[in-house]
């Protein structure tokens, strides 16, 4: 699988290899985002299905792609590998660290919003579950820096879309993050949210590392080549350049509960205020 390997950079050119390979179903029709979504992602896995792309979710013109990692060999295909290198691969690769580099400008910044222009309930965020609090974003990959050794973080946590410009975020204490915000809890905390970034941004993100490792350079060691950043336009943070989308915001302490709601309960919340959007419509053809 070298040559595929060599053929995926980013989010649109997986989802390529992945309809070559026979492992993506594509969705035409609307579906609704209260729990239609949901119901028909838990039935594809329990059947083991492919990858799916949702065109319409909703009725918006913005796709919503879904379970891409959802099984061994769509996983292994992302590294351009088979199922059963993963393991020995996996070390070799982050066994020999590549540091990202940055770029001066990404597909992500292809259309800027700022301001009253933002409005994040344009997003489909689907209601997943029918205990669900609202409408989840459920693979935001966050992205923070240490405020004392510069280091910087990759974590994936679920966010609740609130309004135009508000998500909640479960991030307890013990999470990287939360570790992150603990050593200046009075300071502004800026965080960006990577949507659609290449799939090994998504793995690392995933990964039980150290406290400490910089994710984005083990996502640069998966994909054997340096992983291209841009600078974030308000917050001292850099993206990956490809992603699909990228929010920009600052964290706020909360009274638990009051801003993320699940089945069973919620604690450790913080909201994340955006006033920059930064996005590239994907997945056309």
């Amino acid at each position: 699988m070298t040559g595929i390997a060599s053929r995926i950079s980013d989010l649109q050119s997986y989802i390529e290899a992945l309809e070559e390979a026979g492992e993506l179903a594509r969705i035409s029709a609307p579906v609704s985002l209260n729990q239609e979504i949901g119901a028909i992602c838990r039935r594809n896995l329990d059947n083991h299905g492919p990858g799916l792309l949702f065109e319409r979710p909703g009725g918006s013109d913005i796709p919503l792609a879904v379970d891409l990692l959802a099984s061994r060999r769509r996983y292994a295909l992302a590294l351009g590998l088979r199922p059963d290198q993963l393991a020995d691969e996996w070390n070799r690769r982050v066994g020999s660290p590549r540091p990202p580099v940055i770029v001066a400008r990404g597909a992500c910044q292809e259309n800027i919003l700022l301001g009253n222009d933002v409005d994040l309930t344009r997003l489909p965020a689907p209601i997943w579950n029918a205990l669900d609090g609202g409408p989840y974003l459920t693979l935001s990959c966050h992205i923070t820096k240490d405020p004392e050794t510069g280091v910087g973080n990759v974590g994936l946590y679920r966010n609740q879309v609130h309004d135009r410009n508000t998500l909640g975020l479960l991030a307890a204490p013990y999470t990287h993050l939360g570790l992150h915000r603990r050593k200046a809890p009075n300071e502004p905390f800026p965080v960006a949210l990577a949507l659609g970034p290449d799939p090994v941004v998504v793995m690392a993100a995933t990964a039980a590392v150290p406290f400490g490792t910089d994710e984005l350079i083990v996502a640069s060691s998966l994909r054997e080549q340096p992983l291209e950043l841009v600078q974030c336009l308000t917050i001292p943070l850099a993206v990956p350049a490809s992603s699909q989308f990228v929010l920009e915001g600052e964290t706020q302490s909360i009274k638990p509960g009051a801003w993320f709601y699940m089945p069973s309960g919620a604690r450790h919340s913080l909201k994340v205020r955006s006033d920059s959007v930064f996005l590239l419509t994907f997945l056309r053809g």
